[in-house]
């Protein structure tokens, strides 16, 4: 198979959490949808928090890390206020894993 990307992977304990992370938010949104409260709005912002993550775990750089949290943090915190904090996760995920 052909190298497909420009760039190195990210380092394992960060791979392994970002992958877990994204584990974690889709199967927040399959629960979701059951509620008879789903907002869409709320797993679209959860889907564009995370859609992100395998690229850019797979094409890491020194930007990776800022720009994976920045994604994590722009869900709408005052208009969800129940919407799951994924930054808080990734950073306990990523605080479990033994180096």
């Amino acid at each position: 198979m052909s190298n497909l990307y420009s760039t190195k992977m990210a380092p394992e304990k960060i791979l392994v959490a970002g992958m877990k992370l994204t584990q974690h938010a889709l199967v927040y949104i399959r629960n979701f949808t059951y509620d008879e409260n789903c907002d869409p709005g709320l797993i679209n912002e959860l889907a564009e928090a995370v859609h992100e993550i395998p690229n850019m775990l797979l094409n890491w750089n020194d930007t990776r890390m800022e720009e994976l949290i920045l994604h994590l943090k722009g869900i709408d915190r005052k208009k969800y206020p129940n919407a799951p904090n994924l930054e808080q996760r990734f950073r306990d995920i990523l605080n479990s894993i033994e180096d």
